[in-house]
């Protein structure tokens, strides 16, 4: 069985464009790009893989002996490098004062008692808090609903505040050893 891909072709003024579809390495698309820009990733030998039958054949000078440099363009070419898919989940959303996407990203959920709220209800929570040298960063906040943001309050992930001794009760009635009682 024998894959025939046809590549898009622009008309423009009377030019026809062909367009190659460049993908990243995991195979996820990426751009359209020219019969040019494929033969430079062809060229500089970042071209990982291709599919499809060859679409177009481009011709280059002549050598010392004589010989004409071609180059075979397919369709649909991978190129080594980053992978889009791992540039996306490496990206962090910039935290702002405004917690739209932390809340988006959370579903509206408490991250403590697993509540589901609205918006207004909810509120940033660092998971180990900046007063502990905890990071206003996106791996270390979590929504929480203001009764457990407060319930929290200064309290490390083991339930721990410096210089407290005894139990605190959490919001399911369980107790935390060595954080502080609230009053």
């Amino acid at each position: 069985m024998r894959l025939l891909i046809v590549a898009p072709i622009l008309f423009l003024h009377t030019e026809i464009i062909v367009r190659v579809l460049k993908l990243d390495i995991s195979g996820v698309p990426e751009s359209w790009i020219t019969l040019e820009h494929a033969v430079g990733y062809y060229a500089t030998g970042t071209v990982a893989y291709t599919l499809g039958d060859p679409m177009s054949t481009l011709h280059g000078g002549h050598n010392r002996c004589g010989l004409r440099s071609t180059v075979d363009v397919h369709p649909i070419i991978a190129v080594n490098g980053t992978s889009a898919a791992g540039k996306l989940l490496s990206a962090a959303p910039r935290l702002t004062r405004h917690n739209h996407k932390l809340f988006r990203r959370d579903r509206y959920t408490c991250g403590y008692c697993g509540g589901l709220f609205r918006e207004h209800q909810l509120e940033r929570e660092h998971v180990i808090p900046t007063s502990r040298g905890g990071k206003d960063t996106w791996a270390n906040v979590v929504s929480a609903c203001r009764s457990c943001n407060q319930l929290k309050g200064a309290k490390t992930p083991d339930g721990k505040v410096p210089g407290a001794a005894g139990v605190a009760v959490s919001r399911a009635g369980a107790t935390m050893p060595g954080a502080s009682s609230p009053r």
